[in-house]
């Protein structure tokens, strides 16, 4: 017996940052062992939050709504509280910076991005009788599409930077968590210079909001596989630095690194055909950073970064001792290293396991 499986998620994280091309549409997917359809809420019409009645009186236009509304259902509210509560859960569905409307938009990149917090889901689930097989068949469903928001958030984060993992908590301390309301005492002793004020995290990776064919690879290959070790590696040593965590993020860096280093010499071996058990053993016998970097500068000169040695390997070192070669104490590591180590490692990551080629193969 088919029913459909219908329903919305929050999607976590600070959101999910998307073109508006991306709002409205479906993406169909599937989890191991279900069809799976995505859908992003759209922009609303009934734009203004205010009653025109009010308006009028007090003498205003109307003001467009920025917050988006739920997508198309197949089966939808069955009355008007439902269809309100809907509309108006929290957290809501998103909000687009610009509707389409506005002559000016600052900052300019803001133009045609939304944020979206709620999806929507749709599936068939196939049981023999209805009850509780149809129960158990839908907690199921539910279980791989947790598993599959896991591995597209994934790919999301690796793609566009976007941090859905949240690691090292919030960067700085809560002064740089949240914007704070600040004020002062004037000569009658009230307050005075009431401002709202905001303090950027000391290192902010840039990100960017998802276009459509980006979404769409994302959506498709998160029906298929997880994206490999090391960057995953890499997208957690991205957030550890929004977060400001040094350290970490250098220690995540050099782990990604060092996989891709394996990857890469086994590459080698296959591309020239090397099958004799004993030459692979003693290349495996390479067990670390600077014994892997030796032997590919040897098979493969001019792959790595020129300075890997010192810019990750080294500094992954002082980040796991607290000291370098040639250092006598405990040495901090800065986090614009950190950014450099990532950056080295993003790279001999992506030498390792092409993005594109990783996303083109899901399409």
């Amino acid at each position: 017996m088919e029913r459909p499986f219908e329903g919305h998620f929050v999607v976590g994280g600070s959101g999910l940052y998307v073109t508006t091309e991306c709002l409205g549409r479906t993406f169909a997917s599937r989890t191991p062992n279900f069809a799976l359809t995505i859908g992003l809420p759209r922009v609303g019409t009934n734009l203004d939050l205010v009653p025109a009645e009010i308006r009028e009186r007090i003498s205003e236009p109307a003001v467009p709504s920025k917050e988006l509304v739920p997508p198309e259902w197949a089966y939808g509210p069955v009355d008007d509280t439902e269809r309100m509560d809907e509309e108006h859960i929290s957290p809501v569905w998103g909000g687009v910076m610009d509707d389409g409307r506005a002559r000016t938009v600052y900052p300019e990149s803001a133009r045609e991005s939304a944020v979206v917090y709620r999806c929507r889901f749709h599936t068939t689930l196939t049981a023999p009788s209805p009850g509780q097989q149809f129960d158990a068949l839908a907690e199921e469903f539910l279980k791989e599409l947790d598993d599959w928001w896991a591995r597209f958030t994934s790919w999301v984060g690796i793609l566009t930077r976007q941090d859905f993992v949240g690691l090292g908590g919030y960067p700085g301390g809560m002064t740089r968590s949240y914007p704070l309301v600040t004020w002062s005492v004037g000569t009658s002793g009230q307050r005075v210079d009431r401002q709202w004020r905001y303090y950027a995290p000391p290192h902010k990776s840039p990100m960017s909001k998802l276009q459509l064919r980006e979404l769409e690879a994302c959506v498709t290959a998160a029906g298929r596989n997880p994206p490999p070790p090391e960057w995953l590696f890499i997208r957690d040593a991205r957030s550890l630095l929004q977060a400001g965590q040094a350290r970490r993020a250098v220690l995540d860096a050099g782990t990604a690194a060092e996989l891709a280093m394996t990857t890469l010499i086994d590459k080698y071996l296959d591309d020239t055909q090397v099958t004799d058990p004993g030459v692979r053993t003693a290349f495996g016998r390479f067990n670390n950073l600077v014994a892997k970097q030796e032997v590919l500068k040897f098979l493969r000169c001019g792959l790595l970064p020129e300075r890997t040695r010192p810019d990750l390997i080294d500094l992954r070192n002082t980040a796991i001792h607290g000291r370098g070669r040639a250092g006598s104490g405990w040495e901090e590591v800065t986090l614009p290293q950190a950014q450099t180590a990532v950056e080295i490692a993003t790279a001999i990551v992506e030498a390792a396991h092409p993005l594109a080629s990783l996303l083109a193969q899901s399409t």
